[in-house]
Parts: structure tokens; sequence; C-alpha cells
């Protein structure tokens, strides 16, 4: 299938707004800025294998997840456009494979637009291509292995393309393996092509997995496949979600894109009625990943990301089966283009979202306090970790605080709670604490400097602010750089 020359201009052109901004702004303080810590260190120690958060074993995802963004920190410096290299240039391969797969599935080149469009341009989508997670390179290498499989029927390599994905976010590559089945059947391609493709993706992830067992332990499987799977599944992390999550957050951001996947969705349902495999397919693919992504307990907005490429597929089908000639999508296209990108446009030109953590990391360095702060106080803030590059203690004195953070392996080795001894001990190191302003009350601390520059991330919105727990410590808080800062 040849590409054409609008094809190819259309694609450098979504290119460049993918790409655009990027080596702007901040990391949001959320999970995005832990794993780009973690490819740092990856780069640092050269384990490869093995992936660590502020120097301790990670048994959350593979290592191709980390791997990946390490590449790009490789090419590109330990900066944010190293950082998100790899999510958005997997973004473009992503958009690719949602073009082949619309034209495959018999849409003409505009219809196959508006899928891509309705895939790349929600915000929900748009926005991670921003955050160095794991959802974006699953994906897209989990549609390559779907369109290798299901079209160019060449098993071997979609099992190695099913096996990387296991690699990086293994329940993605588990429910896309799923996709592949159902498109076996609904397109009646040999059952054993499949076999042959799991196979193949068992012998190529297998081997980590392998190895982390034998070095770890039950440590790494209770991790790995008990809390990041089953826990996840029945408990909420991090955060209570009701049943109408996703609808409550798409609706004020992607309304006009969500209105077109369930149409598509409904245009689906009633042509799987007629024997159209092509739908049935569709449908068949947006249940299977987003079921389990509706049903689990814990809910995140980057979860949508896996069911995405079907509902824009399904959105380009039913335009094009409604409407077959081209001028309707030509028309609705340009719409999306445009308005996808004035939806985005904060994300293109200031992809700044953890300012003030970028900034205080900063203001510490030109402070004299770079390696010198001990920790946070009531605070989880991976962007401290990324920006001032030095590990943090979290301390804290609630015990919902306690609960809730440090019941997340990742996190569990470094919450400690905060009492009259380990303030002392504290005092006794010199020790200065990270926190926020409205926390200050409840530390025991000699003196504290507050700084004016909102943080701002997921959880909260407040000040951020130091505490210093000794004289000394206050003395290296009186210091010229904070007091303007003030």
């Amino acid at each position: 299938m040849r590409a054409s020359f609008p094809t190819f201009v259309a694609f450098v052109l979504l290119g460049m707004v993918l790409f655009a901004g990027t080596w702007n702004g901040s990391l949001l303080a959320s999970d995005g800025a832990l794993y780009a810590q973690s490819a740092r260190e990856m780069l640092r120690s050269g384990d490869f294998l093995v992936p660590t958060w502020q120097h301790e074993a990670l048994f959350e995802k593979g290592p191709l997840h980390t791997g990946l963004i390490a590449v790009g920190m490789a090419i590109f410096g330990e900066n944010e456009f190293g950082a998100r290299f790899a999510s958005v240039a997997m973004a473009f391969l992503f958009s690719v494979m949602v073009f082949l797969f619309a034209r495959r599935l018999g849409m003409d080149r505009p219809a196959a637009w508006v899928a891509v469009l309705c895939s790349v341009f929600p915000q929900v989508f748009f926005f991670t291509t921003r955050r160095p997670l794991a959802e974006i390179p699953s994906v897209a290498l989990g549609m390559l292995g779907l369109y290798v499989l299901l079209f160019r029927r060449r098993w071997l390599w979609s099992g190695v393309v099913f096996g990387l994905v296991l690699l990086i976010k293994y329940p993605i590559g588990l429910l896309y393996l799923a996709v592949g089945l159902a498109g076996v059947w609904s397109m009646k391609h040999p059952f054993r092509e499949w076999l042959f493709a799991l196979a193949a993706a068992v012998l190529v992830a297998a081997p980590w997995h392998v190895y982390m067992g034998l070095r770890f332990g039950a440590a790494f499987w209770d991790v790995y496949m008990g809390y990041h799977l089953f826990g996840r599944m029945s408990h909420a992390i991090a955060t209570s979600a009701g049943p109408w999550f996703y609808i409550r957050v798409l609706a004020p951001r992607d309304l006009v894109f969500m209105g077109l996947w369930l149409l598509g969705v409904a245009w689906a349902v009633y042509r799987s009625f007629r024997h159209d495999r092509n739908a049935l397919f569709l449908l068949m693919f947006a249940l299977i990943t987003f079921l389990p992504v509706q049903v689990s307990a814990t809910r995140h907005v980057h979860y949508l990301v896996w069911s995405i490429p079907a509902f824009g597929l399904l959105a380009g089908y039913a335009l094009y089966q409604v409407s077959p000639r081209p001028s309707l999508s030509i028309a609705l296209a340009v719409v999306l283009a445009l308005s996808g990108m004035a939806l985005n446009i904060r994300h293109m030109t200031d992809p700044d979202y953890g300012h003030s953590s970028k900034a205080f990391c900063r203001l510490a360095r030109q402070a004299g306090l770079a390696g010198k702060l001990s920790g946070t106080f009531q605070l989880y803030d991976p962007d401290l970790t990324w920006y001032c590059d030095q590990a943090f203690v979290i301390w804290n004195h609630d015990p919902v605080f306690q609960r809730t953070v440090g019941s997340i392996p990742m996190l569990r080795p470094f919450v400690r709670q905060l009492n009259a001894a380990q303030a002392r001990k504290l005092a006794g190191a010199n020790a200065i604490l990270v926190t926020v302003k409205r926390f200050l009350p409840d530390l025991p601390a000699a003196c504290a400097e507050v700084l004016s520059s909102g943080m701002q991330n997921e959880m909260l919105h407040s000040n951020l602010a130091l505490a210093g727990f000794s004289a000394q410590a206050c003395r290296m808080l009186n210091n010229p750089v904070l007091r303007r800062y003030k």
C-alpha cells in the first residue's frame, strides 16, 4: 500500500504537532517523573534489567518501558525532551498504525484520517504524550503487533512485537493478544496463527520474568502480579473514582470526540447484526480493551489510552459507511484537526506541569542546599527527585497518608512516620524538609522558609515550604536567594 504525497505531508504536519513544545515546561509531579528518574538511574548504573527508583528495585512494569525513556535521554540528555521523546515518537507510530488499520478495513483516506484524528487529538491522549508513561508505547506496539498478525499474516514478527509489549506493560500486552484472537476469529484466519504468535510472545518475554523471579523471588511476583494486577483491579489505588469516572473526565474535555466514539459504537452494533465482520471486530476491540479498565477499582485518566484506537477506528468506520463520499470526511477531518489543535494548544506550547518543583530545585542549588534536603513532609512529589536529582524520604504523621502512600510498593521503602524521636534525630542531623505551607504548623520545626510558587499536581494545590530542624539548618535557610523568592 503506497502512501500518496498528501498523506506523507499530512503525517509530517502531524509529527510536528505531536513534537511541538516537548522540550519546554516541566514534567507532571506523578508517575511520569518517577519513570524519568528511573531511566536516569538505569543509564547511570548500566543495569538495563532491573529498573529502580531512588535506587530501590521497581517491580511494577517490565524493563523496556524504562529502557525506551533511557534511549531518549541517552540521545537528547536528561531533560524534558529526552524524557518525553519515547512517548511522543511512539504516538507518531500509533497514528501511522491507526491509519493503516483504517485503510485495511476498507476506509478511504479521508475517513482513515478521521479515525487518526479521533484517536490522537482527544486531550486524554495528547496530554499523555507529554508524560513518560507506559501507555502510549504499549498501545503503539500493540497496534503494530495486531496489524502484522491480522493483515500481514506474519505470526512470528507479530509475536515478537507482542512480547515487547509484555515487557513494557503486560496487562496491555495480554489485552491486545486477546484482541488479536478476536481478529483472527472474525476475519476467519487459521487459529494456529494466533497460537504461534502467542508462543513467540512468550519466548520473548519469558527470560526476563524468569530472571526476576529467580533473583527476587516472591517479592517480585507479589508486586508484579499481586499488587499491580489483582490489587489494582480489586482495590482503588490512590483514588476512589466512581463508575462514572471516565464520563466525568471526557465530558468537559473531549465531548465532541466522545460523541463520535459513541456514534461509532452504535453503528458497529447495528452493523454486527447485519453480519459485518469488520464492525464486529472493532466492537470486540473496544470491549476487550475498555471493559477491564471500567470494572477495575483503580481508575486513571491515562487508562483510556488502551481503548482509544478502537474508538477512533469505530468513528472513522461509521462515517465511511454512512457517507462513502469523501467530501464529508474531508470536512470533518479539517474541523477535527483545527479543533484538536485548539484544545491542545497548552500542551503544544507550554507543557509546564510541575513548574514550582522545577523552580524550587533550581533555587535549592543556587542557595547551596543541593544534596542537603533530608526529605519531604506530608508530600509525595516525584518531580523533586527528578529535578533536584536526589533521593527523598517521605515523612508524615497522618495515618491516612501513611496508609495510602505507604501501601504503594514502589513508595513503601521511603515512607516514614515522624514522631518525637525521629524529630530529634532530624534535628541532630541539621535536617531540612520540603513541605507545603499549610503543613508547617504540624512540624516541630525550628524555622521555616515559605516559597511563593504554587506547586501544582494531580492531588495538591498549595505553596512549597522549607522547614529546618536545628539552628544550623536555620542558618542555611537564612539565605538571600530564598529571601528574595518569598
